[in-house]
């Protein structure tokens, strides 16, 4: 039994980097922190769906000549567009009630780590122990408020996930998001997407795609190189308050 057309139905002069037209879905907005999963929950989703699911990066079609985007978040192009993110960096996003919402979040330290490897491949700051503690401080603010806003308290049609919880249970958690979209008879599907997906992470500013298919341990912080354990556990406690 296939679950979705042999072909897509979107115009094709719509395609441009960061954009991926498709048929109708329901839209669903993602509000997810920096490095927390977002895009292997989109790669589990298109390999779910196939054809049937249409992403937007939303921040790169935007700043394209000539896109298609709307530019608007959510997404204004619902239809078209069943996904698109924000990270909401100056916590003013705002969702209407009602509409479906996953947040996306993960531990302070892992994805402080995780930022910081991309941040200083572009960056022509040194890559120092001290570079480091000033980017996480910067980033220690905006990360509470996030929690607060995002994760925290009550909110109906809102799915949320921690990093830590995909990665180990990826089937369980994507599932949560096919039940937003009103198909939870698509869970052979997501299970077969789980199997073939591949993980990409940050080491020192540069993508490591993983050879093995499947989804991979999430990363150990004490591994990286500017590693400090008492640093570590007052960053922790204070992005805990």
């Amino acid at each position: 039994m296939k679950l979705w057309p042999r072909r897509a139905t979107a115009d094709p002069t719509q395609k441009t980097r960061g954009y991926y037209p498709a048929t109708p879905l329901p839209y669903v907005a993602n509000v997810s922190w920096p490095r927390s999963g977002h895009h292997l929950l989109v790669r589990l989703l298109q390999g779910t769906y196939g054809p049937l699911f249409g992403y937007c990066e939303h921040f790169v079609p935007k700043g394209l000549a000539n896109s298609p985007c709307c530019g608007a978040f959510p997404c204004r192009r619902g239809g078209l567009v069943h996904m698109s993110k924000q990270h909401d960096f100056d916590l003013t996003a705002v969702v209407p009630e009602g509409l479906g919402l996953v947040v996306q979040y993960r531990g302070f330290l892992p994805s402080a780590v995780s930022q910081y490897e991309m941040h200083i491949h572009k960056s022509a700051e040194p890559d120092t122990p001290a570079t480091f503690r000033a980017y996480a401080e910067a980033m220690l603010p905006t990360y509470r408020g996030f929690m607060d806003r995002w994760v925290r308290g009550e909110r109906a049609s809102r799915v949320v996930i921690a990093y830590e919880d995909l990665v180990a249970h990826p089937v369980r958690e994507a599932e949560k998001v096919l039940g937003l979209y009103g198909t939870p008879d698509y869970g052979a599907n997501l299970r077969k997407a789980v199997k073939r997906v591949k993980a990409a992470t940050y080491v020192d500013g540069v993508e490591k795609v993983a050879k093995e298919r499947g989804v991979q341990e999430a990363r150990d912080e004490t591994a990286f190189r500017h590693y400090d354990p008492a640093l570590f556990t007052d960053l922790a406690a204070r992005a805990a308050r």
